[in-house]
C-alpha cells in the first residue's frame, strides 16, 4: 500500500510529522488515505503518543542473529 494523503492533504513527511504531533495534543485520530493498485482505503489511526524512534533491545535468552547478519562475509 502507498500512503497518498494525511488528514486530507497530499502526503509529505513534514505533513505526517505535524499530524502525529497534533494528535498528541488534541486526541483526534490521524486520517490516512492508502492506495493499493486501483483501490483506495481511508484509515483512522488512533495514536496519540507523539513521535517515537524505533530501537532494538537485546533479549538474552535468544541467540544473537543480528551480529551474524551484519558481520563481514568470510
Amino acid at each position: 500500500m502507498h500512503l497518498e494523503a494525511v488528514n486530507d492533504q497530499k502526503y509529505t513527511v513534514s505533513g505526517l510529522r505535524e499530524a502525529i504531533l497534533a494528535a498528541e495534543k488534541n486526541k483526534t485520530p490521524v486520517k490516512l488515505l492508502l492506495k493499493r493498485g486501483d483501490e483506495y482505503r481511508t484509515v483512522l489511526l488512533d495514536y496519540h503518543d507523539g513521535l517515537r524512534m524505533p530501537h532494538l533491545d537485546r533479549v538474552d535468552s535468544v541467540p544473537d542473529r543480528l551480529n551474524a547478519i551484519v558481520s563481514p562475509s568470510k
